[in-house]
């Protein structure tokens, strides 16, 4: 939500982001299960929903999911203070810029950072300030759930993948019938 062809949702919190992937996942369900897949930001947001409503889902896929250890209030100070430093833009711009490696396609590189241009900076900030937060309230909670999951599901189709990625806030719900991206 808030990233392709959705709109922003009212609250710039994983729990609205959560809900609106369940939203997208009960739509494109068909009676089959689903998938869940997030890069980045997006890690955070499938393990949200899938503690909100685990029904159908039959497999979680995390690319680069990013845990921020340690004291809440501390990292979250310490995370307001960079961002408001530099400003949102800013600060999203160098971080994205350093995801890419030589070599990386530059048209791409460049749609992607074209794509963040157009986040709206209070929604960014907010969010980005919400994710780090999130994880000393419901971070462990949520890899606990979707550990257990993983692995059950390895267990069901005799294997478990850990993919490691370098793409941030994609989230996606996919299943055998259709997919749809948030």
């Amino acid at each position: 939500p808030g990233h392709g062809a959705s709109g922003l949702p009212a609250d710039a919190t994983l729990a609205a982001l959560g809900s609106a992937v369940n939203a997208a996942k009960a739509q494109s369900a068909g009676g089959g299960g689903v998938i869940l897949i997030g890069h980045s930001l997006g890690c955070k947001v499938i393990r949200e929903a899938y503690a909100q409503s685990s029904q159908d889902v039959v497999g979680l896929v995390f690319i680069e999911g990013a845990f921020y250890p340690g004291d809440g209030d501390a990292v979250v100070k310490k995370a307001r203070d960079a961002v408001d430093r530099a400003g949102f833009a800013a600060h999203a711009r160098r971080h994205f810029t350093e995801m890419f490696v030589e070599g990386s396609d530059p048209a791409l590189r460049d749609s992607i950072l074209a794509r963040l241009d157009q986040v709206n900076p209070d929604f960014g900030r907010a969010l980005y300030l919400e994710a780090v937060a999130w994880d000393s309230v419901r971070g462990k909670e949520t890899s606990h759930e979707a550990l257990k999951t993983a692995v059950e599901t390895g267990m069901r189709f005799g294997n478990v993948g850990v993919i490691s990625g370098v793409c941030f806030g994609f989230i996606g719900v996919t299943s055998a019938s259709r997919g749809c991206a948030l």
